[in-house]
């Protein structure tokens, strides 16, 4: 993942005391609860296209909700109504303008190949292995794109879209 890969960069033991170890617990955020429900409602929508071509996508908004509700409970975050309002208005735009871009940069009769599909690749000279999931594989007019979902609450600046982790 994104964050862990930024674990890793920041420093190398920390990621394995975190990640590997488990020694440090792992403390989220109403933001990271955000972004995992909206990931969510995204990958169902495009499962619920997968199955059935014809079929308009499921309810984002609902899967949403529910997802994000349960990261917070999960995780003991308490954040205010105002909030919960705020960040459910964003995933309200950010789930129109996803089903509104993927026809507009994929066209009407694009192909769900994949969803979260595991990506692992041996190292080489090494007994380890490259470890990822990739969020969607969609083909259109005999084109094959990998899509990687990301999601912020500062915006994607230029430099933020050049950064090299964002961009891996």
């Amino acid at each position: 993942s994104y964050s862990e890969l930024k674990n890793w960069v920041k420093c190398s033991y920390y990621h394995k005391l975190l990640h590997l170890d488990k020694s440090i617990p792992y403390s989220s955020n109403q933001f990271a609860c955000f972004g995992t429900a909206i990931h969510t409602a995204c990958e169902n929508m495009l499962l619920c296209r997968k199955k059935d071509k014809n079929k308009n996508y499921s309810n984002g908004l609902r899967d949403f909700s529910r997802k994000f509700k349960t990261e917070l409970l999960k995780n003991k975050i308490e954040i205010d109504k105002k909030e919960v309002k705020e960040l459910t208005e964003q995933a309200k735009n950010i789930i129109f303008n996803f089903k509104t871009e993927m026809i507009n940069k994929f066209g009407k009769d694009y192909e769900v190949c994949g969803v979260e599909e595991l990506l692992k690749e041996d190292i080489e000279d090494t007994d380890f292995q490259f470890k990822g999931y990739v969020d969607a594989i969609i083909k259109s007019n005999n084109t094959y794109y990998v899509i990687d979902f990301k999601s912020t609450s500062w915006g994607w600046t230029s430099s933020r879209k050049s950064d090299k982790l964002t961009t891996y």
